[in-house]
């Protein structure tokens, strides 16, 4: 009741009684200290499991549905009985979106959800916070039974944060002030018999995280699951505690990996459930005769788990991608390891059993791996030969490069020294490059994968036909490998082997309304003409586009357009088409059947911008839309207009007389020179068009690092 006005469910919740209006009763009486409301309250939160069933989508829905109402009820600063009460229900409301998040791999949801149960008046979508945080303020007034409810729920919550404080980082310094507390209530309710699995398994995630991020804590927290271990304990959480032991945990034990992963098999491999066992096996390996005789049961275990994520997903194949990619850390020791002793074919195996379908992976050896953090520096694997180049202990190249790589596209990539410091980049223009900082980011990237020396140790005529980068960086690999290490090849992200490549004899573009893409069109009409192609200029709605993109008949579809890039959300990363956003969801499986390999080329921003997860690059419109039928190039990046001028017109020509991993290290070499490159342009193509004005002053740019370093060519 307010000033005698009495206040109604709907009012109080606009936003879901409007997209819900079946839900329940909106129009009786709502108030945080009825009771009836109360039970309307927890009913709201009992509904979660019902949308749950219905799918991702729509609890994803509900959730943002209710979580904005709740949001807007409190203002910051205010207290009392219902403020305090409003706190402790955020809590409780956003249990199941950050569990269900983490299950599906959608950290960045879970990262909002997280931090608005701790604060008042999160954006869920924001990337950054500067913000109060509300965590059982100790003169809280809130409900008693929601106090209560928040208090009992705390194991819940301390486990699904501290995964992701490990996981995906953003809350390294909220962590730090409220795990002590969370330890210390946990501790009590296990010692009380209180939620005994769940207790257990907050403890467990605790020392985890304290021991990966090398907190204070660590040892102690340890010490005190060591402690519990010889006596009798729920399998599950025997389970999660030998899995935490084998982690950097064992420091603190006095034993080293290998030893508890051979206790976990030998004693405790009926208690593996999941992806138990892949990460004791993984962890297991001493030499190379060990990979040898488990190999097979360990391909097994991979592809049996990838599977049941599929499965779990209901075969909607970005579900299952992000759920794939959100767990890859389970095969990190296996990659380490066969980096490090084994061959590229070992390496591959591992990845196709966990990347690709059953019966799908046909990826030939040819290929040159990367594994792009290999002891704090990089390591190069091809079929016969290997390059190590390790950096040792403390900061190293690797962070280098991300720091720089954050400073110079204006993002937040996480590094493993600077943990969550904020790189010092204007967050007003956040994931708008920035030039100036091209050439420290061009010399961060030299100095790591350091491309003259494997070009030195490369056998002549050794052949590569990709490249594989893991972890994926937002760096140019490629570009740098194609320039300065004499790898003309495709970046691998589907780990199939392509259809034969199709001559291009037709060249579909598609206008997507950019500033300069008459001066693109008008540049490719004439190497269309000079190359005898025949060539097809759309534009339009979403039905057109639809039509352009199954066209059975082209050979070479060319996007001019927008493209839009979210790092955590993949339903907002696509192709701009009119108002809408067209995500690769909604394109993978309109690529027509036929023969041979066709060429899709996004001159668009960020078209091949991936999330980082610490696999494969395989999240990005990019990346997605490439498969046996379709190559793809595209860039890494934001890119500028004239910079995308220039490698449309420089590429298209490449096009008419090289095959295509050729073409594309023609154009970015031509890029680094760009003086060079816009005199061949008006050789090759003649005098007369109005892109060679549009350059003739553009050197600068052009020749950027952001700009020669954007492109890449997926496979």
């Amino acid at each position: 009741m307010v000033e005698g006005v009495m206040v109604i469910i709907r009012d109080r919740f606009p936003r879901t009684s409007s997209a819900y209006p079946d839900l329940m009763l909106w129009d009786g009486p709502f108030d945080w200290a009825d009771p009836a409301s109360k039970a309307m309250a927890i009913m709201l939160i009992q509904l979660q499991s019902r949308f749950a069933l219905a799918g991702q989508r729509e609890f994803l829905e509900y959730c943002d549905a209710v979580g904005d109402d709740i949001g807007a009820m409190v203002e910051d600063g205010a207290v009392g009985y219902e403020a305090d009460t409003v706190d402790e229900y955020r809590l409780l409301f956003a249990l199941k979106p950050m569990e269900l998040c983490l299950v599906w791999g959608l950290n960045g949801q879970c990262h909002g959800w997280a931090l608005w149960s701790l604060a008042r008046n999160i954006d869920r979508d924001d990337r950054v916070f500067d913000t109060n945080y509300s965590f059982f303020a100790p003169e809280s007034q809130a409900a008693p039974e929601f106090r209560d409810l928040a208090f009992a729920n705390l194991p819940r919550w301390t486990a699904a944060f501290v995964m992701l404080a490990r996981k995906f980082g953003g809350v390294d310094d909220v962590a730090r002030s409220v795990t002590p507390m969370c330890w210390d209530l946990t501790e009590k309710m296990f010692r009380m018999g209180v939620n005994v699995g769940q207790s257990l398994e907050a403890l467990t995630c605790l020392a985890n995280w304290a021991s990966n991020a090398d907190e204070p804590q660590a040892e102690a927290w340890v010490k005190y699951l060591l402690r519990l271990w010889s006596g009798a304990l729920p399998d599950a959480n025997r389970a999660q505690i030998g899995i935490v032991m084998m982690s950097p945990a064992h420091r603190f034990t006095g034993r080293d990996p290998q030893d508890w992963a051979d206790e976990m098999l030998s004693r405790w491999s009926h208690i593996l459930i999941e992806h138990m066992e892949l990460q004791v096996l993984a962890v297991s390996l001493k030499t190379i005769e060990d990979w040898r005789d488990r190999r097979n049961r360990i391909l097994a275990s991979a592809v049996q788990l990838a599977r049941s994520y599929r499965e779990q997903s209901g075969d909607d194949e970005t579900v299952a991608l992000q759920a794939l990619e959100s767990r890859v850390s389970i095969i990190h020791p296996l990659i380490w390891f066969l980096t490090e002793h084994g061959e590229v074919e070992d390496v591959l195996d591992v990845l196709g059993a966990w990347y690709v379908k059953e019966g799908e992976r046909t990826c030939d050896v040819n290929v040159l791996f990367v594994a792009s953090g290999h002891m704090n520096g990089v390591a190069y694997l091809w079929h016969g030969g290997r390059l190590a180049l390790p950096r040792g202990e403390g900061p190293s190249t690797f962070d280098a490069v991300l720091a720089a790589g954050s400073l110079a596209q204006r993002e937040y990539h996480r590094a493993t020294a600077g943990g969550d410091d904020r790189p010092d980049i204007d967050y007003r223009r956040m994931g708008q490059p920035d030039e100036a900082a091209g050439p420290e980011f061009e010399a961060a990237a030299r100095a790591h994968f350091e491309p003259s020396r494997l070009a030195a140790a490369l056998p002549p005529g050794q052949l590569i036909r990709s490249v594989v980068t893991v972890p994926s960086l937002p760096a140019p690999v490629l570009a740098l490998l194609a320039t300065e290490g004499g790898i003309v090849a495709a970046e691998e992200v589907s780990l199939r082997q392509p259809l034969p490549v199709r001559p291009i004899n037709r060249l579909a573009v598609w206008q997507g309304g950019t500033m300069h893409e008459g001066f693109e069109v008008e540049a490719l009409e004439r190497v269309a003409a000079l190359a005898g192609w025949t060539i097809d200029v759309q534009g339009g709605d979403l039905a057109a586009f639809e039509r352009f993109y199954t066209d059975p008949i082209a050979d070479l579809l060319w996007i001019i357009g927008h493209g839009e890039h979210s790092p955590h959300r993949i339903e907002r990363s696509g192709l701009v088409i009119g108002e809408a956003i067209v995500t690769a969801d909604r394109l993978r499986g309109m690529v027509p059947a036929g023969e041979g390999r066709r060429l899709l080329v996004l001159n668009v921003c960020s078209g091949a911008t991936a999330q980082m997860r610490g696999g494969m690059a395989r999240i990005g419109i990019g990346q997605e839309l490439t498969c046996p039928a379709q190559q793809v190039a595209a860039h890494l990046w934001p890119v500028g207009m004239f910079a995308a001028l220039a490698f449309g017109a420089k590429f298209a020509f490449e096009l008419s007389v090289a095959p295509t991993p050729e073409a594309y290290a023609r154009t970015v070499a031509g890029m680094r020179d760009p003086a060079a490159l816009r005199a061949d342009l008006v050789t090759r193509l003649g005098p007369g068009l109005a892109i060679h004005d549009r350059l003739a002053h553009q050197d600068a740019q052009i020749g950027n690092a952001m700009a020669w370093g954007a492109p890449i060519l997926l496979t």
